[in-house]
């Protein structure tokens, strides 16, 4: 089984193949991206790849992830959640990056995409993957 995922930060989309399968969704990323609380969510901070250097600060939702690539692996302790480890990459002193679901406090920097069906399904990929010893 292969995953290759890709995130446009830019526009918002999420896309690749995971287990063979094609995989597109639309997500949000920082400044509390996929909150349900009205008025949470940042503009100016969601999928804006000039403010991948902010940090989460009281007042301040965070910004999106920085762009790089990251490993995928499933979170130790939170279900439904897809750990972004990075590879190689300048972080600005930001960490604990994932794709999850929607909630009602959103996301300050991880992927949110629009249909929890897709996390579910990476979850589900990466489960096999892990049982097999692949990374």
């Amino acid at each position: 089984m292969h995953a290759d995922l890709r995130y446009n930060l830019a526009d918002g989309h999420l896309s690749g193949l995971i287990g063979g399968r094609k995989v597109s969704a639309w997500a949000g990323s920082g400044g509390r991206a996929g909150s349900k609380t009205p008025g949470a969510l940042n503009w100016w901070l969601a999928n804006n790849p000039f403010a991948v250097r902010v940090k989460l600060s009281s007042g301040n939702p965070g910004g999106p992830l920085p762009m790089g690539k990251y490993r995928l692996a499933l979170h130790e302790t939170r279900k439904n959640w897809i750990r972004l480890l990075p590879l190689d990459q300048p972080l600005y002193g930001r960490d604990g990056f994932a794709i999850h679901g929607s909630g009602k406090r959103g996301s300050d920097g991880c992927i949110v995409p629009t249909d929890f069906l897709v996390v579910l399904e990476i979850c589900s990929a990466l489960a096999q993957l892990e049982k097999s010893g692949r990374p």
